[in-house]
């Protein structure tokens, strides 16, 4: 907790007469239940603001949903677009397991705009932009992905006694999408993602 007493919230103070930013919101589509088994997962998914589109993309298969490993399965060369009326932080994509993750390397996902890390079975798309997309690498990829998490807006603002009494996991990420451990924390700006899904910008000296 050291660590975070030194944290600075929120982003510089606003001058006057400035448009304050949008609070981070978070939205999650969960793909672990809900959908038939071989069903096609080519149309628009609309939630809070944010659209969904997968499609083929000229691949071998369809993204489509499976019973076994209750999961959304992704093959090479689908594509997913997200797109909102506000800016996207990020899109974390939870996968069903380790073996079913994306492939790395030159087989690695291709994102526009944005960077991709990927760490275990959680890779962590930054993209700083209303709309993007991410095209699945590997001929022969297949990934199974149970969750998806995006994060827009420019994040809020809170005391560092609100952030010490937050309950559940936190998870820190730098600007780019990599996540770190809090306790070794160099100067710079860092995003915080709570268990509850909130998300915060925070500074550190």
């Amino acid at each position: 907790m050291n660590v975070m007493k030194q944290v600075l919230l929120s982003m510089v103070a606003m001058a006057a007469g400035a448009v304050m930013p949008a609070a981070a919101e978070t939205v999650e589509f969960d793909f672990s239940t809900g959908y038939e088994n071989s069903q096609l997962m080519i149309q628009d998914i609309v939630k809070d603001g944010v659209t969904l589109k997968m499609s083929g993309n000229g691949g071998s298969k369809d993204p489509a949903w499976y019973s076994s490993g209750a999961a959304l399965r992704l093959y090479g060369g689908n594509l997913i677009k997200v797109s909102a009326n506000v800016k996207i932080q990020s899109v974390t994509i939870t996968f069903s397991e380790d073996r079913y993750c994306f492939h790395q390397g030159t087989s690695g996902p291709k994102v526009t705009p944005g960077s991709y890390t990927q760490s275990g079975t959680e890779g962590v798309w930054t993209l700083g932009a209303s709309s993007g997309t991410l095209r699945v690498g590997g001929v022969d990829s297949e990934a199974r992905v149970r969750k998806l998490i995006v994060v827009t807006g420019e994040g809020g603002t809170n005391s560092v006694e609100e952030i010490e009494a937050a309950e559940g996991a936190r998870e820190v990420y730098t600007l780019s999408g990599v996540r770190v451990r809090e306790d070794n924390l160099q100067s710079g700006v860092y995003v915080v993602r709570y268990g509850d899904g909130k998300v915060e910008k925070i500074m550190v000296k």
